[in-house]
């Protein structure tokens, strides 16, 4: 008689188990995966910062060559992170010399180092369907020293 009475505990505790269960996996395996986003952002940014910080100054310095190293570095990253499936719905890229924007930076003036910030935003499918948040923003800086 003790046994039929038994009998659907074993639901009723994997019942009330399972979702919290659930959902501590999603929240782990979200916040895994923006830390490997996280981890190919900064290297991505790196990569950009040491490739701007081999232009020359004059370019740098000269609007027309400037968009083109900045449409470079932003090509760079998009295709790092495109190549590691992170699924960017925007990203920000500005890229400075020490403390200032390099267009704004006077002729005499070498910079001693350059700077890449990046913000980039996607939806985690996990944690939307979770929490409802759209967008994730990840950013990255690197400094980088410049070779006068």
């Amino acid at each position: 008689m003790k046994r039929l009475r038994c009998r659907g505990m074993a639901l009723v505790e994997a019942a009330l188990t399972l979702p919290v269960c659930l959902a501590v996996l999603a929240f782990t395996l979200s916040f895994g995966r923006q830390t490997w986003y996280t981890a190919v952002l900064d290297k991505a940014t790196a990569d950009a910062a040491r490739y701007v910080a081999s232009v020359p100054l004059e370019s740098l310095q000269d609007g027309s060559r400037r968009s083109a190293v900045l449409s470079a570095a932003e090509a760079m990253l998009a295709e790092a992170l495109a190549s590691a499936g992170i699924p960017a719905t925007l990203l920000n890229v500005e890229i400075g010399c020490a403390n200032m924007d390099c267009a704004a930076m006077p002729a005499s003036e070498a910079p001693q180092w350059v700077v890449v910030r990046v913000q980039v935003y996607f939806t985690d499918s996990i944690l939307y369907r979770l929490t409802e948040r759209e967008q994730v923003m990840l950013s990255s800086v690197a400094r980088v020293g410049r070779d006068n």
